[in-house]
């Protein structure tokens, strides 16, 4: 109920402390889940497990899991996870990409297949949230946890950034931009209050327009 959105680029900085039965995650579930899981999606951006130094990325739909379709995952190894990295997928409306540091690693496709559509293959045309977590593991992928070591995830930062046709933002304006249109304009916030000031940071509707001030 924070921060969800449709398409774009999402990544963060991230280091962790490889060790059996460490399980943290960088993924997005669906802002909808009303059709259950996995049938709304989910998109693992980075998962590490145990001390095997790979970064997997992955998704979860009704074709891949529930029908076994398979052809939902790719991995990147020989990673330090001593080291910081930047995490990335690239989102649009007709495939996911994943990064690490930049460099590709694998791609998930929407089908031309009507079948597959209609059984689930590509439910990533809706808004999803982002999640950071340290968790660990019950033997099923990552192996159980060691009760006696302190597991351990950084998570630096957090970036998304979208094209305008999927923010529909018109304009950005600078603080001294925003503060003279503050001084001559009605100003809305996105939840339809008149405001005297912008905000650094906000997002509002000037005269129509729905504008960011940076």
């Amino acid at each position: 109920g924070k921060f969800a959105f449709q398409w774009g680029r999402v990544e963060a900085r991230i280091k962790t402390i490889a060790h059996t039965g460490t399980f943290p995650a960088f993924w997005m579930m669906p802002a909808d889940n009303s059709l259950g899981w996995p049938n709304n999606g989910e998109i693992d951006i980075w998962e590490a497990i145990d001390t095997d130094g790979r970064a997997y990325g992955t998704v979860h739909t009704n074709w891949t899991y529930n029908l076994g379709k398979g052809g939902n995952s790719g991995n990147k190894p020989g990673i330090d996870y001593t080291l910081w990295h930047v995490y990335a997928v690239e989102w649009n409306a007709t495939s996911i990409t994943w990064y690490v540091d930049g460099e590709k690693v694998w791609t998930y496709n929407k089908s031309t297949d009507q079948n597959a559509l209609d059984n689930g293959q590509w439910p990533f045309d809706a808004p999803f949230y982002i999640i950071l977590n340290q968790s660990v593991g019950n033997g099923s992928w990552a192996r159980p946890a060691d009760e006696s070591f302190t597991y351990e995830t950084l998570f630096d930062w957090v970036r998304v950034y979208q094209k305008p046709e999927y923010t529909g933002i018109d304009d950005v304006l600078t603080d001294a931009e925003h503060t003279m249109v503050s001084n001559v304009n009605a100003v809305y916030d996105m939840q339809g209050r008149l405001v005297k000031d912008m905000k650094s940071g906000g997002l509002y509707v000037v005269d129509g327009k729905k504008v960011l001030a940076e």
